[in-house]
């Protein structure tokens, strides 16, 4: 079973912040995550688009796929809209 909980470390212990089903001496194994503040996760995500920009620059490949994406996509949904569907 997994599951994910809030808790407060005090200085001393972790406090969660609601009860854990389970019976007393049962072992777990615990990951700390400290969320990261607000500036913090901006200044992530733009280092990350920054980094995946220059991942898809000068790709004519790239631009073909989606060009044939978008067509077929288009096409699709012409088809869908032809569709009638009425009552018998």
């Amino acid at each position: 079973m997994t599951k994910i909980l809030e808790a407060i470390y005090d200085g001393d212990v972790l406090k969660l912040a609601e009860p854990l089903d389970l019976p007393p001496n049962t072992k777990v194994k615990i990951t700390v995550e400290v969320p990261l503040e607000l500036d913090e996760r901006r200044k992530a995500f733009l280092e990350a688009a920054r980094k995946a920009q220059g991942i898809w620059a000068n790709r004519p490949d790239i631009d073909e796929a989606y060009r044939k994406l978008e067509e077929d996509w288009e096409k699709w949904n012409n088809e869908l809209k032809s569709l009638s569907i009425r009552p018998s």
